[in-house]
């Protein structure tokens, strides 16, 4: 099962070395930025829906409930639009 992993990171070292274990496990992963306030960071994870997320304080990926669906081989990024027109939707590279 290829999975989407929210990135709960700030840039730098750790941040690539998680991009690039999720990609090696073929799974996809989704950013979530440090500075998003509360509501947006929860509406992010509900449009998006993870399966798991890394944290600063462990490199594993720690298993989220209700995860949606798999991802297809080769997927690798997952990105929410804005929402300036409209309903933000998440787009899949």
């Amino acid at each position: 099962m290829h999975r989407l992993v929210a990135l709960d990171l700030a840039g730098g070292p750790r941040f690539v070395d998680a991009v690039v274990r999720c990609w090696d496990a073929g799974d996809a992963v989704v950013v979530l930025d440090p500075r998003l306030v509360a509501p947006a960071r929860a509406a992010l994870l509900a449009l998006t829906r993870p399966h798991a997320t890394i944290t600063g304080d462990d490199p594993r990926p720690q298993p989220l409930e209700g995860g949606g669906p798999s991802m297809a081989e080769g997927d690798a990024l997952v990105v929410a639009t804005s929402g300036s027109t409209g309903t933000p939707k998440a787009f899949v590279h």
